[in-house]
């Protein structure tokens, strides 16, 4: 006769192993210590998600398709995508609890990461540093075609400028976080014309 395995709020608790991941990492953190973040016994984690990857990659995909959705929110529905750029940017420099500028980039870190021992794993947020890009070349887009971005470079190239901006500043900002970060940032937008 199979066991009656626990019910548990499924966000809840891929919340709880994204923070874990975040943390630690995907290769540092034990299914154990995945199991005490999530208040899961092992037949549960299981019966639910397979294995601790399978905890993984349902946990990037649930924060990828969340995060992706918040940030096209932000930067392109309100009335000034330009301005909405250079917020999300300038906002680097605000954030200055150590626990928010320890953890970096959850994509950043994970591409780091993988891309040596888990390339289909590195894959997943390979995907949404590219979903990433493809918002701010929207955000962009939107911002050239009402004027407040006269610059004639394409949208994709400053996406990209705009992606490899976004990384950079996660790492150097465990050096420099707060305001010292700012001349940073505002040479980065610079080409925001």
């Amino acid at each position: 006769m199979a066991g009656r395995y626990k019910e548990f709020d499924e966000d809840a608790v891929l919340g709880q192993a994204l923070d874990l991941f975040w943390q630690k990492g995907y290769g540092a953190t034990s299914t154990d210590e995945l199991l005490a973040a999530m208040h899961l016994n092992r037949g549960s984690l299981y019966h639910a998600f397979g294995s601790k990857r399978g905890v993984y990659e349902r946990a990037v995909s649930a924060y990828a398709r969340r995060s992706l959705a918040e940030l096209r929110a932000y930067l392109c529905d309100g009335p000034d995508p330009a301005a909405a750029i250079r917020g999300l940017f300038r906002d680097l420099a605000r954030r200055t609890d150590p626990a928010d500028v320890g953890r970096g980039c959850f994509f950043g870190n994970a591409l780091a990461e993988l891309s040596v021992a888990e390339p289909e794993l590195q894959a997943v947020s390979a995907r949404m540093l590219r979903g990433i890009e493809e918002v701010f070349a929207d955000a962009v887009a939107l911002a050239q075609g009402a004027g407040t971005l006269t610059t004639t470079v394409p949208a994709p190239h400053l996406a990209r400028h705009l992606l490899t901006l976004w990384n950079g500043l996660y790492l150097t900002r465990r050096l420099y976080p707060g305001q010292a970060l700012a001349p940073a940032i505002e040479l980065g937008l610079s080409v925001l014309t």
